[in-house]
């Protein structure tokens, strides 16, 4: 079967058919040297959609000086195989398409997605049949592709293991410093952290002085790396504050990646060089770390993690407790973890223990467990926490943001090696998190405005005359069954719900009726909108005059200012008599609404 025609000579050179036989074609041509001959070639079995092989001899020593049509090239035309076929054409060289591909790769696309959006514009072209989808040279099989995907991984990210790794991110730091990004790692232990340009302007947030969420998680690379993420909470939810990738979860592990970060950044936490709270799990290693970094601060336990442990501790068989009374120990436990003061959590442990109260049988292995828990109650039971953690008490952020890494970035994939998880964690992550926040300041989330809507409607029964005022920043607010002193200055309430510092009802009263904003009043201003585009956008922000609201409205303070006292104060303070004391003491207010969340917490 023959391929040749005379149509099908490459046109960039000068041809001329000399000979024709059965088998054999010669052909002059203007070829000057073997560069000229090989693109000859090229572009002869790309017309012909063949692949040559060829041979070429000349005298040694020796030098012509030839014009015209000088060359001459012989086809040996005889084929033992089809031509135009799909399997034919499977087989031709794919190098053309080498370059595009590897444009593809340096995108961040992997093999698949760089083979199906290489199709996707074939596909889109009009001089492209169906005969041209089956040609290796326009559209390459995956095989090949794959080949090049290998080579581009080894080149630009280094071996899989090994020291190859921590060469190639030597090489790649000045890369990461151009692009603004803090990489500092040790080699033992091994240790990397991350702060990106967000990370970076997310420590000038006054939250980041406040309270920070610390949790790790693992497999998410061969060897297997923990990867532990520092996050602050912000109008739009959380922020990392720092990544750190570590070879194992031990104290020494802990301890150096946050030395790095302190060394990475120069006034951390908003210039105060260590928050007020760290929120994490019931891992020592971690807390050890903490505490010896940075040991002014204090550390909490997630009640979720906690409650989580002793539930699967009273359903382990070894622990021998009867099915009959693991519910009911569960919410013994339960009691000392809601208790509002310490000592009602005393109360309750005495009652968990069958000292005073209900009768409970003898369960040995549940006394020393429950003893080990009460000889670290502060870092656990809400007796001991007040509104410096602003209402969180549990570690959510941390595990959000986890789902979030494996989900959206990873997209359930192990990454290559460590430092792709850099690039992943550079790229991605810092993408998903601008992306974000920038949403946020664009008015494109409501979870703040509802928020508000459904407290307007919670409050709608308390009249300015149920709300007395005891000074500046004190007010009564009177309930059903019970009266709450509302602090707006410091975001906390006595009523359960902001007792730990979240908003409540009584404090959108305050707000409503004497126009006093609480310092943890929901995300919703101008200010806080523009303080999410700049933590996403930079320099590059809109002015804070871009982020106003549709319909101007009254301005709304943020805070309660030192010099300004309600009128209110000089005419109804000198009448105020405090008939009920413990009423109004923080912690110690008792109604309907802490039953209903300790029953809401009980059923789940």
């Amino acid at each position: 079967m023959s391929c040749f025609s005379e149509h099908k000579l490459p046109s960039s050179f000068a041809n001329e058919i000399e000979l024709i036989s059965s088998n054999t074609i010669a052909i002059r041509s203007n070829i000057r040297n073997l560069d000229e001959c090989n693109t000859w070639i090229s572009e002869f079995g790309k017309l012909t959609n063949t692949k040559w092989n060829a041979r070429n001899s000349k005298p040694s020593r020796k030098r012509f000086i030839c014009s015209g049509l000088f060359a001459v090239i012989t086809l040996n035309d005889v084929h033992n195989h089809s031509l135009n076929t799909a399997e034919a054409l499977k087989f031709l060289p794919a190098t053309d398409c080498k370059e595009k591909f590897i444009e593809y790769f340096n995108d961040g696309m992997g093999i698949a997605e760089s083979c199906k959006y290489h199709e996707g514009i074939l596909e889109f072209e009009d001089k492209i049949t169906e005969v041209d989808m089956a040609n290796s040279r326009i559209n390459p099989p995956y095989r090949s592709v794959q080949h090049w995907y290998d080579e581009w991984r080894l080149l630009n990210l280094g071996p899989r293991t090994g020291n190859g790794v921590i060469e190639k991110l030597k090489e790649n730091l000045n890369a990461y410093e151009e692009k603004g990004i803090q990489i500092t790692f040790n080699e033992d232990p091994f240790v990397v952290v991350i702060v990106t340009p967000i990370m970076q302007r997310a420590h000038d947030i006054k939250s980041s002085s406040e309270i920070v969420f610390v949790d790790s998680t693992s497999s998410c690379d061969p060897e297997n790396h923990s990867i532990t993420f520092m996050l602050c909470p912000c109008a739009a939810g959380a922020v990392p504050l720092a990544v750190i990738i570590t070879k194992g979860q031990t104290q020494e592990a802990y301890q150096k990646g946050f030395e790095l970060v302190e060394i990475a950044l120069k006034k951390p936490f908003n210039g105060e060089g260590y928050p007020a709270v760290f929120m994490t799990d019931d891992t020592d290693a971690e807390i050890n770390a903490l505490s010896k970094v940075w040991p002014a601060s204090k550390n909490y336990l997630c009640i979720f993690h906690v409650l989580q442990s002793v539930w699967r501790w009273l359903w382990n068989a070894k622990n021998e407790i009867p099915k009959e009374h693991r519910s009911t120990l569960m919410l013994f436990f339960q009691d000392i973890l809601y208790a509002h003061s310490p000592i009602q959590a005393e109360q309750a442990y005495k009652n968990a223990c069958g000292l005073v109260g209900t009768y409970l049988p003898i369960q040995e292995k549940w006394f020393k467990y429950l003893e080990s828990y009460w000889k670290r109650k502060e870092l656990w039971c809400l007796a001991f926490r007040n509104e410096e953690v602003r209402g969180h008490n549990t570690n959510n952020y941390s595990e959000v943001c986890i789902r979030i890494f494996k989900d959206q970035v990873l997209c359930r994939v192990k990454a290559y090696n460590v430092l792709t998880l850099l690039d992943f964690v550079t790229k991605h992550l810092e993408n998903f998190y601008k992306k974000k926040f920038r949403d946020f300041a664009n008015n494109r989330c409501a979870s703040g405005r509802l928020f508000l809507l459904s407290l307007k409607t919670k409050a709608s029964t308390i009249t300015k005359e149920a709300i007395q005022i005891v000074d500046r920043d004190t007010y009564i607010v009177k309930g059903d069954n019970d009266n709450y002193v509302v602090n707006p200055k410091t975001g906390c309430c006595s009523c359960p719900v902001g007792l730990y510092g979240r908003y409540c009802k009584h404090q959108y009263s305050v707000f409503v009726h004497f126009d006093i904003v609480s310092s943890n009043f929901p995300p919703i201003q101008p200010r806080d909108k523009y303080e999410m585009s700049i933590l996403a956008l930079g320099a590059k922000a809109p002015p804070l005059e871009f982020y106003q609201p549709f319909v101007q409205e009254k301005p709304i303070a943020r805070e309660v200012a030192e010099e300004e006292v309600p009128k209110e104060v000089s005419e109804l303070s000198s009448n105020i008599t405090l008939q009920n004391e413990n009423s109004f003491a923080l912690g110690e207010t008792i109604d309907s609404e802490e039953e209903k969340q300790k029953n809401s917490s009980r059923n789940t």
